[in-house]
């Protein structure tokens, strides 16, 4: 399964150091989120478009236990 989807990003963690990545990657063009899931294993990607046209982002993992 994938889902791409425009986002504000907003991460969970009430930390100083979450909010500066809040605050920086909103400041991006497109932020965008892309989610491919497998059956027992999940990828996130975050990017976004620097005005100088580079590209940013991070990228996280997750594995669970398929039980159908």
């Amino acid at each position: 399964m994938i889902t791409i989807e425009s986002v504000n990003v907003e991460y969970s963690s009430n930390h100083a150091r979450s909010r500066k990545i809040d605050q920086f990657m909103n400041q991006m063009r497109s932020p965008t989120k892309y989610n491919i899931g497998f059956w027992d294993v999940g990828y996130t990607y975050e990017v976004a478009q620097t005005p100088i046209s580079d590209w940013i982002g991070y990228s996280s993992y997750s594995e669970f236990e398929y039980n159908p």
